[in-house]
């Protein structure tokens, strides 16, 4: 029973991770707490991402560029 259940959850979590999030071209698209940006370091195409004033306010592998929080590891 436990075995289905832990299937349940990750055939989920696959379903929720792979729902595309909507993209935007400019910051009117977006909440006031996020700007529209990259959110990858070499990505192309713009979402709304977390806004920030420095490194440290956006996490692990993660910087501050153009006011948003871009990712830049692996």
């Amino acid at each position: 029973m436990k075995f289905v259940f832990l299937i349940l959850v990750l055939v989920f979590v696959t379903m929720v991770s792979a729902i595309p999030r909507p993209t935007c071209s400019n910051n009117a698209g977006c909440p006031k707490t996020h700007v529209c940006g990259v959110s990858r370091v070499d990505g192309t195409v713009k979402y709304c991402i977390p806004r920030c004033d420095e490194d440290g306010r956006c996490g692990t592998n993660k910087m501050c560029i153009s006011g948003g929080c871009v990712h830049y590891g692996p």
